[in-house]
Formats: C-alpha cells, sequence, structure tokens
C-alpha cells in the first residue's frame, strides 16, 4: 500500500506512507589527469606494437624458413641427379 495502512494478511503491522523523492542526476565522473591518460595510452600502444610486431616476425620467419627448405631440398634432388 502506498498510502499507509495495514499489511494485507497481517493487521498488526503498518506501512509507512511513502513519498517519492527521485535521486538527483549524477554528476559524470571527474577527468582523469591528461599526463595519465597519456601515460596509459602509450602503455598500451607499446603492448598492442610489441603484440604486432611478434606476429609478424612469426610470419615472416615461418616464410623464409619454408622458402630456404624448399631450396635446400631442390639443390639436394639436383645434386643427386648428376
Amino acid at each position: 500500500m502506498s498510502e499507509g495502512g495495514t499489511v494485507p494478511g497481517n493487521p498488526m503491522t503498518v506501512t509507512p506512507k511513502r513519498s517519492f523523492h527521485p535521486a538527483p542526476p549524477l554528476a559524470p565522473p571527474p577527468a582523469p589527469p591528461p599526463a595519465l591518460v597519456e601515460e596509459v595510452v602509450e602503455e598500451v600502444v607499446e603492448e598492442v606494437v610489441e603484440e604486432v610486431v611478434e606476429e609478424v616476425v612469426e610470419e615472416v620467419v615461418e616464410e623464409v624458413v619454408e622458402e630456404v627448405v624448399e631450396e635446400v631440398v631442390e639443390e639436394v634432388e639436383i645434386r643427386r641427379g648428376r
């Protein structure tokens, strides 16, 4: 009951009258200091660059190894054929 009175099923309990006061709007959190933002951005960029470089290096190394193995196999086949 919003107007106060007894709770259904229990005549001894009285609910208080309720008034609705909406909460004030929340203020946005304060902006972090620019130096902190710059530091975090630099760290994140550095981590991403390191990950990308590692992936690219792995791919290039795999390609080079495959090419070298193919060349060695071809050279061995040529020398056996002599």
